[in-house]
């Protein structure tokens, strides 16, 4: 009776598990920076958001809502992404488990800690064109570490727009 009840409940997991897949389409980006202001750092170094070769970027996605994140996690944070018609508008994480670097992140504010530099930023807004796969991330500086910090990324803000193209995953 017992051996029966434990097939019968991997029977039932199994099912869910595969029936929680069978929406789910995963698509491969490779992000690059277009523009980012300031271009500068203080330090006069120019300023990057993802690396020069770019950073394959997944979307995950079912019914309404995606999940956006970094394949080679450094410091890049995961959205949720609301399906807006044309864009996906960013969604800041909800909670650590949406979230790729849960040690940088405060979400009840919504901010982001930069480890390299000590500086705080807070995510303003953001979103990614469905069809161009072009978008923009908007940060504010909330708390900088040493206001004239040689390694800090800005003075007072962060606009990264960026442009992806459909690739295969890189690892």
């Amino acid at each position: 009776m017992v051996l029966k009840m434990k097939k019968l409940l991997a029977i039932v997991v199994l099912g869910l598990l595969w029936s929680g897949n069978a929406y789910a389409e995963k698509k491969f980006l490779l992000c690059k920076d277009k523009i980012i202001v300031p271009q500068n750092d203080l330090s006069n170094s120019k300023n990057e958001f993802f690396p020069s070769d770019g950073e394959v970027l997944t979307i995950s996605y079912g019914e309404k809502i995606t999940k956006l994140w970094a394949n080679n996690m450094s410091s890049i944070v995961q959205f949720t992404l609301i399906d807006d018609i044309e864009d996906y508008e960013f969604e800041y994480p909800k909670n650590n488990f949406d979230a790729s670097s849960p040690l940088l992140l405060n979400i009840k504010n919504k901010t982001f800690f930069d480890h390299k530099t000590g500086d705080v930023y807070k995510f303003i807004n953001g979103s990614l064109n469905k069809m161009t796969l072009e978008g923009f991330l908007y940060y504010r500086i909330e708390n900088q570490k040493i206001p004239i910090h040689s390694g800090s990324r800005t003075k007072d803000f962060l606009s990264i727009n960026f442009k992806c193209e459909i690739t295969k995953r890189k690892i």
